[in-house]
């Protein structure tokens, strides 16, 4: 799923732009846009893909190892792109729901103003 589709006009980052944004990737500090962004880099820069998937196996053998009892798999790949598609899913459902929102106001904007009309008998 590419992530671009949904927000126009991708803008383009640098792969220095996208490490940087790789730890607030990690903690799910980055905003809509900027993961969409980021997303839509990582999707297209297989450096910058490595770097992102060393730094997810960091912050998650860390954290499994601080785990009083850990449990499930350690299968790192796919556990990233499970994120990765997790996240991006997130993106395209909060792009529809935006979508959907501006609908209804629009439908609701127009009955308002015909009842409005009706209501001076201009209809």
């Amino acid at each position: 799923m590419d992530s671009s589709e949904f927000i126009g006009k991708s803008k383009k980052i640098t792969c220095r732009e996208a490490e940087a944004m790789i730890p607030d990737y990690l903690a799910d500090k980055l905003s809509d846009r900027d993961l969409a962004v980021f997303l839509n880099h990582i999707n297209n820069c297989n450096k910058c893909h490595d770097e992102l998937e060393t730094n997810f196996m960091v912050d998650l053998t860390v954290r499994y190892l601080n785990e009083e009892n850990p449990q499930g798999s350690f299968n790192l790949k796919p556990m990233l792109q499970k994120n990765i598609n997790e996240k991006t899913v997130y993106l395209v459902r909060k792009h529809r729901m935006r979508k959907l929102r501006a609908f209804i106001f629009i439908i609701t904007l127009m009955l308002v103003i015909l009842l409005l009309l009706d209501l001076v008998h201009v209809l």
